[in-house]
């Protein structure tokens, strides 16, 4: 939104737009929850799911169990996915409203005379490990362990529903293959997925 040219809004405007901010913050507070959410429960559900497969030598249960699960994670990423796209767009709003209400400027971060939670947003990237820290890389990583995790699993049914020996050097090379190639299978389609939004953002959100 642009700034008002007559100068600061009063009135029943200003109450129409701090409402207008106010349920932003909510809706973009419900999105933050839900990836919160997300980054909790998929991890400590993949562990406590390849825990009690682990527990049975039968491969129909984890063969079962795993393919359940890889499909289960992908609707989870595509949502996931969706939720960052509506997200944006409620950070873009936000930014929009704190410029038309006339936030004062708390900060040397964001866009040059811009006040506003969101619009002074720092622009630094931290570096953990080499990698730029960024929300959506960090569910990534965890959608990419729990899909290798699972695939670990189901390899290993089908294996065990081959009847290779468990001790067998090629089951490890297999299991291990496996885990790598799904894990980055899952980082690759995700990061596509997310390169299509960042290249369509500026057309979508101006």
């Amino acid at each position: 939104m642009a700034d008002d040219p007559h100068g600061p809004i009063k009135g029943d405007e200003f109450a129409r737009l701090a409402l207008d901010y106010e349920q932003t913050l909510a809706y973009w507070r419900q999105l933050s929850d839900t990836r919160f959410k997300l980054l909790t429960l998929v991890p400590v559900a993949t562990a406590a799911g390849i825990g009690i497969t682990s527990g049975t030598e039968k491969p129909a249960p984890q063969i079962g169990t795993a393919a359940v699960a890889l499909v289960a994670i992908l609707g989870i990423a595509m949502y996931d996915l969706r939720n960052s796209i509506f997200y944006d767009s409620a950070i873009h709003r936000a930014k929009g409203l704190e410029s038309s209400l006339g936030f004062g400027r708390m900060s040397q971060s964001g866009d040059p005379g811009k006040g506003g939670l969101f619009s002074e947003r720092p622009r630094a990237r931290m570096r953990l490990a080499g990698i730029s820290v960024w929300h959506d890389r960090a569910l990534f990583l965890i959608y990419g362990a729990a899909g290798a995790g699972w695939a670990l699993v189901l390899a290993r049914g089908t294996i065990g529903a081959f009847g290779w020996p468990a001790s067998s050097a090629m089951q490890s090379l297999v299991l291990l293959g496996t885990a790598t190639g799904s894990f980055a299978a899952f980082e690759v389609a995700l990061h596509r997925a997310s390169a299509q939004w960042e290249r369509l953002r500026s057309t979508t959100l101006g």
